[in-house]
């Protein structure tokens, strides 16, 4: 109901991706019991911060980890911006967006304890809040360490879908 929520939505999700890749760059499976049981367990052994709680961290070393990790960019209107969201997660290969970006009430992160985005709605939720038309672009392409580890596709692609909300 409110543009905030599903803003959101698009912030944990980049926050499951950049936990999902280090979780499988070091060669864990996200499901498997040897995989952190919360957040901030995960946080804490993926990315060395004291309780999972980025509050731990100094101001200076706070701003580097989100510059490096998660970006929101602003231009346009100031009454109605344009948003971006750009994070350095795991990615995905084109041939997965039916099953992540564009799957609706799968259950594609349930079986991960660590993460939060488990209702599979923070593609969609945003569409209606999508301008004048409601149309979202979504780009991605996997981690190169996540790609090679998979060996499940010939090259590692970078794709890109348009959804509008009709």
């Amino acid at each position: 109901a409110h543009s905030g929520a599903a803003l959101v939505e698009k912030i944990t999700n980049s926050i499951d991706a950049l936990l999902l890749k280090r979780c499988k760059q070091d060669g864990f499976d996200p499901k498997s019991k040897k995989s952190p049981k919360t957040m901030e367990e995960a946080t804490e052994i993926f990315f060395n911060i004291p309780k999972g709680d980025i509050g731990e961290l100094l101001g200076g070393v706070r701003a580097q980890m989100a510059r490096d990790n998660i970006q929101l960019i602003a231009s346009g209107d100031g009454d109605k911006p344009d948003l971006m969201i750009y994070d350095c997660g795991e990615g995905q290969h084109p041939d997965n967006f039916k099953n992540t970006f564009l799957s609706i009430a799968n259950n594609n992160k349930t079986d991960i304890a660590f993460v939060q985005g488990k209702y599979n709605m923070g593609s969609t939720g945003a569409v209606v809040f999508c301008g004048e038309y409601r149309y979202q672009l979504i780009a991605s392409k996997m981690d190169q360490k996540v790609y090679e580890q998979q060996n499940e596709y010939s090259v590692n692609l970078f794709g890109w879908t348009l959804v509008r909300r009709h």
